[in-house]
Order: C-alpha cells, then sequence, then structure tokens
C-alpha cells in the first residue's frame, strides 16, 4: 500500500528553522525559542499497527525536562492525533523511582514504566541495569508494532553508538527492524546555532555528517 506522509525538513540547523532567527522583541518571539516543538509532525496517516511503543531516553519526569517534558509531550501530541500508546518506557539517571512516580499523575502510572539507569553504547555493555537501547527495544516489542524512540541524554559516545547500531542493523535486510521513528538531538560542535548551549561536550562533527546521519535514517524508513 501506497500514502502520502509528511516530515519535518532537514534544514538549517537541524531544528525548527526560524529558531534563534528572530529578535527577542518581535511577535513571533515565541518561535525562535529552541524549544518550539510546533513543526513537529506526527504520523500524518495515522499508525497502522496495532500495538504502539514509546522509549524515552533522558525522560527527566513527566512535568519537566531541559527542554520542555518530553514524556508529557509525546502522550499528549500522538494522542491528538490518535495514537494511543500501549506502553511507554523511560530512562533517566538523576530522578530517583520515587521522584519520578510522585509527579506523574496517577492515570499514566500503570502505562509508564521507568527505569534510574545509564543507558549503554554498545551491544557489549548492555545489561538489564545499563541497558543499550536497540536490545532493549528488541526485547520488549517486534517488526509488527509501532515503536518511537526519543534519545537526548547528553552524551554524544552513548547517543553516538546507539544510532551507529541502528544504521548498521535497522532495515534493508539488517537484523533490526523495528524502530519506526527517531527523535535525536544530535550535540556537535559544528551546529553553529546550537553549539554555545551544549558546550565543549559536544562531539566534533561537521553538520554535512550530521545531516548525511539523518538523511540515511529516512533511507532506512525510520521517520527521524
Amino acid at each position: 500500500q501506497y500514502y502520502t506522509e509528511y516530515i519535518e525538513p532537514l534544514v538549517s540547523h537541524l531544528r525548527f528553522p526560524l529558531a534563534v532567527c528572530l529578535h527577542p522583541n518581535e511577535d513571533y518571539y515565541l518561535y525562535r525559542e529552541i524549544t518550539f516543538r510546533g513543526w513537529i509532525m506526527p504520523p500524518s496517516n495515522g499508525v497502522r499497527k496495532e500495538r504502539k511503543f514509546y522509549f524515552d531516553a533522558g525522560a527527566s519526569d513527566w512535568e519537566d525536562g531541559a527542554g520542555g517534558p518530553s514524556l508529557k509531550y509525546f502522550y499528549n501530541m500522538w494522542k491528538r492525533h490518535d495514537i494511543l500508546w500501549d506502553q511507554i518506557y523511560a530512562y533517566e539517571m538523576t530522578t530517583t523511582r520515587k521522584e519520578f512516580y510522585d509527579i506523574i499523575p496517577q492515570e499514566y502510572a500503570n502505562l509508564v514504566n521507568y527505569q534510574q539507569c545509564p543507558v549503554s553504547s554498545s551491544p557489549q555493555d548492555d545489561t538489564l541495569q545499563t541497558p543499550f537501547l536497540p536490545l532493549e527495544i528488541q526485547r520488549k516489542t517486534n517488526e509488527d508494532d509501532y515503536v518511537l524512540l526519543k534519545l537526548d541524554i547528553d552524551s554524544p559516545r552513548v547517543e553516538q553508538g546507539t544510532i551507529d547500531y541502528i544504521l548498521e542493523h535497522n532495515n534493508n535486510g539488517g537484523s533490526f527492524n523495528i524502530i519506526d521513528e527517531i527523535f535525536y538531538e544530535h550535540h556537535i560542535l559544528d551546529n553553529y546555532l546550537m553549539s554555545k548551549w551544549w558546550g565543549a561536550g559536544a562531539a566534533k562533527t561537521s553538520m554535512e555528517e550530521s545531516y548525511r546521519m539523518f538523511l540515511n535514517l529516512r533511507l532506512k524508513g525510520i521517520r527521524a
């Protein structure tokens, strides 16, 4: 079956194209914020798979996060598009389980499975206590499920290890054809409008390489 589906463009500094570009006093200052999410496009034709899973690495908690609460955002925004999660898996190093479940509204507590832990950068380091996300996703889902991964843990080494594995193994005859959608903040020094926020810890990667990485994910059938 063929159908048209829209996705965000790969342009500029790989955020909303006007982010940081408008004068603070202009009427449209809201759109200048680097955390503006109004341009994000959930699957426009809904999801044709029965089960839906959302994995969030760098989840903070339900109500908070450095760029805004991702768990609350992806739950509410995808719900507007008639996509209801069967399970949400959240990973964060700093928020304790008690803090997390004290904050989350009771109606979502059984939906979200939270683990206070670091995530691993390679399959060799994968354990239940320090999961490697692609293998963690493989343990909990299958190819017939819709899977969204949000990756933003401010550790370029761990993030890149995750993305490299997905690029090597997802689709096109690979052994890992599970992830449908990725939201990933690629922390690189060459991002001319974002690197001052990320600091010296960002990866020494060019914008060209960043564009190529996202394009290759898309060529493998992943909305990225």
